[in-house]
């Protein structure tokens, strides 16, 4: 979608002001996270479809599932285990039964926030999400593949998990890179090969480089 990715939550929010801009049914929810929405430009500018649910993760994941009953495409956003941990209950009972089109965003995965301490670090909501068999687990390597992403999003009505990083990711893929989610993307070639998803695809960039008995690895992404 966009030309310009700059990190994943810069990728993300340019994505999202274009799928905005296209689609006057998308709707975004926060939770006390104002600030980083309105930078992203979507709150500012499609003030109408932007909501600040405060530091209430179970209203905000409701709130998703009553909108997108009405035939609203809704995102929620928040930090790590926020949106997920926090309303699992509501995710699973209001989002996933009903299998409505909720796409949960989480910022920071991993130990992204490592300085905020354990309650900010998201290590286990993989193993959370994927016991709920209607959402799709969306977890880009890089800002080129969260914008690569949208057109999944955009197309799928069905319950979805993205999961972002915090900041200053590099790109190695293509920006012409078509993703599947689901199938193995090629990134680089080899005689032995990474599988990576996520964050991973940078540890496997910085091993084959660092590290001269994975000189001749590949990497795959999923």
């Amino acid at each position: 979608m966009s030309t310009e990715f700059g990190d994943m939550r810069t990728a993300y929010g340019n994505a999202l002001i274009e799928l905005g801009e296209q689609n006057k049914n998308i709707v975004v929810l926060g939770a006390d996270t104002t600030d980083s929405l309105k930078t992203s430009g979507f709150g500012k500018n499609f003030p109408d479809r932007f909501f600040n649910a405060g530091i209430c993760e179970q209203s905000m994941a409701s709130m998703a599932a009553g909108m997108a009953s009405e035939g609203h495409k809704v995102f929620i956003y928040s930090i790590a285990n926020f949106p997920t941990f926090r309303c699992a209950e509501q995710i699973r009972n209001d989002i996933c039964y009903h299998n409505l089109d909720v796409t949960i965003v989480s910022v920071g995965g991993g130990l992204a926030y490592g300085n905020l301490g354990y309650s900010h670090h998201a290590i286990q909501d993989y193993g959370l999400i994927r016991l709920f068999p209607e959402i799709s687990i969306l977890s880009p390597g890089d800002p080129i593949e969260v914008d690569k992403l949208f057109a999944y999003i955009l197309n799928d009505s069905s319950p979805k998990y993205l999961r972002l990083r915090k900041a200053g990711e590099k790109n190695y893929s293509n920006k012409n890179v078509n993703i599947s989610p689901g199938k193995w993307g090629k990134i680089k070639s080899g005689n032995s090969i990474f599988l990576t998803t996520g964050y991973g695809l940078e540890i496997a960039q910085r091993l084959i480089k660092e590290n001269e008995k994975f000189s001749d690895f590949g990497i795959y992404t999923c």
